[in-house]
């Protein structure tokens, strides 16, 4: 797995994975209400299929 990403938080700096990014993306992305659709628009390489991202509950 590739590194996707850091941040820093309470002083602690943090390095994200790629698959534990693309897990808190899907978060977000259902948490705000985003469409498959809008998804595709905001991220063109998202992987998840239509029906598969519809059926992710949060």
């Amino acid at each position: 797995m590739g590194e996707a990403g850091c941040f820093v938080f309470g002083g602690i700096f943090f390095t994200i994975n790629t698959a534990f990014k693309a897990q808190i993306d899907l978060l977000v992305y259902r948490l705000y209400g985003l469409s498959w659709a809008e998804v595709k628009l905001r991220d063109p390489a998202f992987g998840m299929g239509e029906v598969e991202y519809e059926a992710v509950e949060v």
